[in-house]
């Protein structure tokens, strides 16, 4: 076929007739690119960094109320001639006995010439009766762990950092306060192209759809919650250990020279405590800290990783 005769010839062609290189197609290539992410750009500019503290939703799991003491009367047992009985008589009355009691039968059969081991074993089994608090510990131990469940959490903090260095510190103590906080996250996800966090894909990012489902608070656009392939967000955890075997936070910005203003100890699972202790300034203070370290995280490894 000659050059001429070629139907597809002019679609590659100047105005002028003459046919482009593969440099031209090239260029005209990436210039569309470019232009197609421009369009897509938010006038907000590029990317933004948030971080949430959360606290368990007393309004739906009440904190586990202490257990009343119990309380035994003095029985009226000889305590020198029980600890002279057999194993198994001691054991018999042990139910019978009062706090006070059990712990002066325990002190006897420990100065004994001879401490058998049945009897002080049953005593410290009887005792754990009046051990109320350790099993209440247990309970708010499991309970505090709702503050990192989505459905079962409420935010009481966000921190935002934009990629020009402006900061957003929102605290929440009510259920308006808190839609508030997430209406200006969600105005923040629809002016940015990209958001940003440390763990965001597995925790953040599921909170922020939760809680906006809870309380009703209408979303800016679909976030993609895909954790490969997004070009909405990035995980910087991910992003860093891809292995799946993970730094925290700010035991990695310690080894890199990233000092956050709230101090390197300070953690999530002590948030509950400020808001118990009602101290909001050092709750605002932590979840500004962790979003500035997180945002400069990012313009250290930004350069180096693919993304």
């Amino acid at each position: 076929m000659k050059e001429n005769d070629d139907p597809f010839a002019g679609m590659f062609g100047s105005p002028q007739g003459v046919p482009l290189t593969a440099d031209d197609v090239a260029d005209i290539e990436s210039e569309a690119e470019a232009e197609a992410e421009a369009a897509e750009q938010p006038r907000g500019g590029s990317w933004f960094v948030y971080d949430l503290e959360t606290v368990p939703d007393e309004s739906r799991f009440p904190k586990t109320e202490p257990p009343p003491k119990i309380e035994r009367i003095t029985a009226d047992v000889d305590l020198v001639h029980l600890q002279g009985s057999t194993v198994a008589a001691i054991t018999k009355e042990l139910p019978r006995l009062s706090e006070d009691q059990l712990r002066h039968l325990l002190q006897m059969e420990q100065d004994a010439d001879k401490t058998r081991a049945g009897v002080v074993t049953a005593i410290e089994r009887e005792l754990l009766v009046f051990d109320t608090g350790a099993e209440h510990a247990a309970m708010i131990a499991e309970w505090r762990k709702l503050a990192f469940q989505p459905w079962g959490l409420r935010i009481v903090a966000l921190g935002i950092e934009t990629c020009k260095g402006e900061h957003v510190t929102l605290l929440a103590k009510t259920p308006d306060e808190e839609r508030e906080l997430l209406r200006v996250l969600w105005e923040h996800v629809q002016l940015f192209a990209v958001r940003i966090g440390y763990n965001i894909h597995g925790f953040d990012d599921s909170v922020l759809v939760a809680r906006s489902v809870m309380l009703g608070v209408e979303s800016s656009l679909a976030i993609d919650r895909r954790r490969y392939g997004s070009s909405q967000s990035v995980d910087l955890m991910q992003m860093l250990f891809p292995d799946g075997r993970p730094m925290k936070l700010k035991e990695l910005c310690k080894w890199i020279g990233i000092e956050p203003e709230a101090g390197y100890e300070m953690s999530g699972d002590q948030v509950m405590d400020l808001v118990e202790a009602g101290d909001w300034d050092g709750i605002a203070k932590y979840v500004h800290s962790d979003a500035k370290i997180e945002a400069e995280l990012y313009r250290r490894i930004r350069d180096y990783i693919k993304h």
